[in-house]
C-alpha cells in the first residue's frame, strides 16, 4: 500500500474500502492469496468476483482462487471456462443498470458488486 496510495491519489481516484496490495498478502500474484484475501475482506465467496485482469500471473492467480475474469489488453493467451470475456480495454465497459454490467458484447448480472455466474452470456475469445 506504500506505493498503491500515492498512485490512486495521482490519478484523483479514490481509495477502496477493501484495499489489497502486495503488502497485505504474504504471496503475491500468480498464488490465490491476494483474490481469497480481497473476497474474505468483501464478505463474499471467489466465485461471485469478478475480476479484471490484464496478464498472465494476475489471470492465473484469479482463476486459482476460483474467481470469474474479463482478459484486458491482447498480452494474456491463458484460455480457462472461467474467462468469461476478453476485452481490449475498459472502453468497452459499461453499468448499464444498477444491476448489470455490460462487458463487450456480454451483459453480466450484478448484485451488490457481486458477480453472477449464472447470469453471464459467455463471448467467444
Amino acid at each position: 500500500m506504500l506505493t498503491a496510495k500515492p498512485k490512486l491519489k495521482a490519478c484523483q481516484m479514490p481509495t477502496p474500502d477493501v484495499f489489497i496490495t502486495a503488502e497485505s498478502v504474504d504471496h503475491g500474484k500468480p498464488h490465490p492469496e491476494p483474490f481469497l484475501t480481497a473476497a474474505k475482506a468483501l464478505g463474499v465467496t471467489p466465485e461471485e468476483c469478478l475480476v479484471f485482469e490484464d496478464a498472465d500471473n494476475g489471470v492465473d492467480s484469479a482463476l486459482s482462487a476460483g474467481c470469474l475474469v474479463v482478459v484486458v489488453g491482447d498480452s494474456c493467451r491463458i484460455n480457462h471456462p472461467n474467462i468469461v470475456s476478453r476485452i481490449s480495454s475498459f472502453d468497452e465497459t459499461e453499468f448499464i443498470s444498477e444491476e448489470n454490467l455490460r462487458i463487450g458484447s456480454a451483459i453480466v448480472g450484478v448484485v451488490t458488486g457481486r458477480a453472477m455466474p449464472g447470469s453471464i452470456e459467455r463471448c467467444s475469445p
